[in-house]
């Protein structure tokens, strides 16, 4: 009867309000945590914290937090960008207001550089992975196929195929649909940019690009974006 109780809970709350009902004293939780570097412009982040009149700053200015929770999203220059919560809170009604810092770093470097230097380096996770496959030895075309309950983060999916070419890429038919969140899927050439495709529920990405050689793999790259774990991620890839 206890675990069909919790279960009805995480159902009706999903797993972060279930941090935030059963957990004591005062506490700070991301959704997701931000990248080390990133080309990108400007920094989500979201979450919620836990405690009796709860207040939270975010480099000084304050954060409005709706029922436990927040979303803000900040500016990111050029280098290195700190980023310091302060969450002032009270472990319980009658006990006295306590402080957790949580401080994150995020450096922001040119699109070029991030193609260049970091495009195969992840920070993430997948949960509940299934993965499937067919053709491969003797056959023409290949096709793999990535399902996922969450990706948090950024993952590498890796791609082989015995009767292709080693070198000049491989052309890829990718297909990437989400259930929730939005996921940025893309694919480093020999030459040339990064090609990239977004998907959002309701709007499947798809993308045409060649992917160069890695560590004798061809790579697709899957990145969650807006501070935010993406879910029921599906991912095809045809070559």
């Amino acid at each position: 009867m206890r675990t069909r109780a919790l279960l009805t809970v995480v159902a009706v709350l999903g797993w972060a309000g279930l941090w935030g009902c059963q957990g004591k004293g005062v506490a700070l939780k991301l959704d997701m945590d931000p990248p080390s570097v990133t080309p990108a412009e400007a920094q989500a982040f979201s979450g919620q914290v836990r405690g009796v009149e709860p207040q939270l700053t975010l480099n000084g200015a304050p954060v409005p937090l709706k029922e436990g929770r927040f979303e803000v999203t900040e500016p990111l220059k050029q280098g290195d960008n700190v980023f310091t919560f302060v969450l002032s809170a009270k472990p319980g009604a009658d006990k006295a207001a306590e402080q957790k810092t949580d401080r994150y770093e995020v450096k922001r470097v040119p699109q070029e550089v991030f193609d260049a230097e970091h495009f195969y380096s992840t920070s993430g996770s997948m949960n509940g992975t299934q993965r499937s496959s067919s053709g491969g030895l003797l056959a023409d075309k290949a096709e793999g196929r990535l399902q996922a309950d969450e990706l948090s983060g950024s993952r590498l999916e890796e791609y082989g195929h015995e009767n292709r070419p080693p070198r000049d890429g491989m052309p890829l038919d990718i297909r990437l649909s989400v259930g929730e969140g939005r996921v940025k899927v893309s694919v480093k050439p020999e030459q040339g940019p990064v090609a990239s495709a977004v998907a959002s529920p309701g709007t499947p990405a798809t993308l045409q690009a060649s992917a160069e050689l890695h560590h004798r793999k061809y790579t697709v790259r899957l990145e969650a974006l807006d501070g935010k774990p993406a879910r029921k991620v599906d991912l095809q890839v045809r070559y």
